[in-house]
């Protein structure tokens, strides 16, 4: 049996005082190796544990996916909370045998949360918190986070000045859909989807999935579909054309209102979080990932050949010059290929950026909350919280597309640049990515 250390107790840092977590208990029964612990917390909070070996952090990667009862979860003050893992049972080859187990608390506040948050879309209120990657229970890639959970990464943006969009002197300049040039700061945190909505998770909320590559062939264990990016879904369907449509306004809460029905709607009833599409400036920003290139494993369009196709791309992004398109495109049943055939990829299938979030270049077009605007080219004011225009165009509510898809060059398929199409559409190669502010 392990000997049981005194307890470390940690707390997260933020801009007022942390809340503290405090073991009650913390013990190991001497026949199964099931190690139990109890706390508490001076104010309401996100709790995350890490466990050490005499001194030594085990991976957490070895005990993610066993802790059982509540942490790793939102809890409140004054009230008892345990959980328990069992490390000579689990047979995952862990040797822990004559170590010290010591386990160290840490207390988010809510106001600066943990680096990933998993929301469950079959379970009501069922919301996670992780410390890592590593601690994401299967690791990222884990069939569950592009089938029956959403997995979201925090984006550090706070009071963070940089420049948005394209120059016109750009090689990547796309005259059709003019993207502007501006210096923008995010006065807040918040969390981005680490791949965009497959058509699994679409299916889940709706009970439908619009898509234009839909094999239900085995691949990897699951239908191909599945893991694919939902596609075929307009803005409206996504936050409704009523309160939905009033994107931008002042007030926050009214801002990110949406139609009862839509799609955002129905996932906040689900999950119990304010979630909804990224803004432009949100987007950009956690695409880029601190790379003020084209794309964000440095590389620069710098001429007519590259638009088309450039060597980094095909590492990064599912798009023209790797998604076997134009084979795809004489093919009338192209709904049926595979993704290894043609089309859509099965979502994380390529590098990500520095923030770890897949997808932002290639596979679908996302959309963004902003009205479209012509670009404009000024640089010498800081846009505080950039929102877009006050108004979509009168007639058809052009809103921005960010991201290119499978079938665009590698000039849309870029940092900087947008698309525009009207809310009411659905185009076959768009799709979406949730968002969260955190306030």
């Amino acid at each position: 049996m392990l000997m049981l250390s005194v307890v470390s107790v940690v707390a997260a840092l933020a801009a007022c005082a942390a809340p503290k977590a405090t073991v009650t208990s913390f013990s190991q029964d001497s026949a199964s190796g099931r190690v139990s612990v109890s706390y508490t917390v001076d104010g309401d909070s996100i709790v995350t544990a890490e466990f050490l070996s005499s001194g030594k952090p085990v991976a957490p990667e070895a005990y993610a996916d066993l802790l059982v009862g509540t942490i790793n979860r939102e809890v409140s003050a004054g009230k008892t909370y345990s959980f328990a893992w069992a490390p000579e049972t689990a047979g995952n080859g862990i040797d822990l045998s004559g170590g010290n187990l010591e386990v160290r608390l840490t207390a988010w506040s809510h106001s600066s949360p943990p680096p990933y948050m998993a929301l469950d879309i079959t379970v009501t209120n069922n919301v996670s918190y992780y410390a890592s990657s590593n601690a994401v229970p299967g690791g990222v890639h884990d069939f569950r986070y592009k089938s029956d959970y959403v997995l979201m990464r925090r984006i550090p943006a706070k009071n963070v000045i940089w420049t948005m969009g394209l120059s016109k002197d750009a090689a990547a300049w796309d005259s059709w859909s003019t993207p502007g040039l501006r210096k923008v700061k995010l006065t807040y945190d918040y969390y981005i989807g680490v791949f965009p909505v497959t058509q699994r998770q679409h299916e889940r909320i709706t009970k439908l999935r619009p898509a234009s590559f839909i094999s239900e062939e085995v691949v990897d264990g699951h239908p191909a579909y599945m893991g694919r990016p939902v596609e075929r879904v307009s803005y409206d369907q996504i936050r409704g054309n009523v309160l939905g449509a009033a994107w931008p306004n002042d007030d926050f809460d009214t801002a990110h209102g949406v139609d009862d029905g839509s799609v955002i709607a129905s996932i906040r009833a689900v999950t119990g979080k304010t979630v909804d599409l990224p803004s432009e400036a949100e987007w950009e920003f956690a695409c880029r990932a601190g790379c003020g290139a084209d794309t964000y494993n440095g590389r620069t369009i710098m001429n007519n050949t590259d638009r088309n196709a450039t060597t980094e791309h095909g590492k990064i992004a599912r798009y023209y010059g790797n998604s076997k398109n134009a084979v795809m495109n004489g093919k009338p049943e192209y709904a049926y290929i595979l993704p290894q055939d043609g089309g859509t990829a099965t979502v994380g299938s390529y590098e990500p950026n520095q923030f770890g979030v897949y997808d932002m270049l290639g596979n679908v077009r996302e959309w963004c909350l902003d009205c479209w605007e012509a670009g404009g080219q000024d640089v010498s004011v800081v846009n505080v919280d950039y929102f877009g225009p006050a108004k979509a165009d009168a007639a058809e509510q052009i809103r921005v597309l960010k991201g290119g898809a499978f079938s665009d060059g590698a000039y849309i398929c870029s940092a900087g640049n947008c698309s525009k199409v009207a809310s009411k559409t659905t185009s076959w190669p768009t799709g979406y990515r949730l968002c969260m502010v955190i306030k």
